[in-house]
């Protein structure tokens, strides 16, 4: 299974700073707060998965990250009717399929170390507190892309188990050793961070720097 987020290629959309794609993206986040004509937001939303296909990804995941935005703006369309109108639930839909789709577009053009070291200059001005903002950041998208795949496997094996020893497939048989294995594997990567010196002790407050020192018998 593979979670990555970036598919290489040579397309327009790859050859585009990532810069300049988050900078369109935030743009068209901020434009569609004063879109609400239904006929602007439609075509929007058509052109979007032209984009997707000019990128030129895997087909199968050009099929997923235009179906699922259709899922989710039908859910929230539906949600719409029970607490609004009909029109407020079309236009919410529509600006969540347009962003989405545009979002899979970037996101799958663009490496995410260049969109990590994007967030890391924009944070520079601010000094250490900036650098460390920047690291821990990086770390949560790394270990996010790590353990869901690892995750999923877990799920497979732990069915697959049980599967073998004629119990029936429920949730919460699954649940509760998926929930043990994930925590153990939590403690098993902060250790490592820890052992590791995680963040860099020159993002570091001096005083815990010193305090860990002292406490590793300095």
């Amino acid at each position: 299974m593979n979670l990555s987020l970036y598919s290489p290629g040579d397309s327009v959309m790859h050859r585009l700073g990532a810069g300049t794609k988050l900078a369109g993206l935030a743009g068209m986040g901020a434009a569609l707060i004063w879109i609400d004509d239904l006929r602007v937001l439609a075509a929007l939303a058509l052109v979007c998965p032209l984009i997707l296909l000019s990128c030129r990804l895997p087909r199968e995941r050009v099929t997923r990250a235009i179906v699922w935005p259709l899922v989710i703006g039908l859910l929230v369309l539906l949600a719409s009717l029970v607490i609004s109108e009909l029109r407020f639930g079309l236009i919410s839909a529509l600006r969540l399929i347009i962003l989405m789709t545009l979002a899979a577009a970037v996101t799958m053009t663009t490496p995410t170390g260049a969109i990590l070291a994007l967030i890391g200059k924009g944070l520079s001005p601010f000094g250490r507190r900036g650098r460390l903002v920047s690291a821990y950041l990086g770390l949560a998208i790394g270990l996010v892309l790590r353990l869901i795949p690892e995750i999923a496997a877990e799920f497979d094996a732990i069915r697959e188990a049980q599967a073998a020893r004629g119990v029936k497939a429920r949730p919460l048989p699954l649940v509760i050793p998926l929930v043990i294995r994930t925590l153990r594997n939590a403690d098993d990567i902060a250790a490592a961070l820890d052992a590791r010196g995680f963040p860099p002790a020159d993002l570091r407050r001096p005083d815990a720097v010193r305090d860990g020192y002292d406490a590793r018998g300095g």
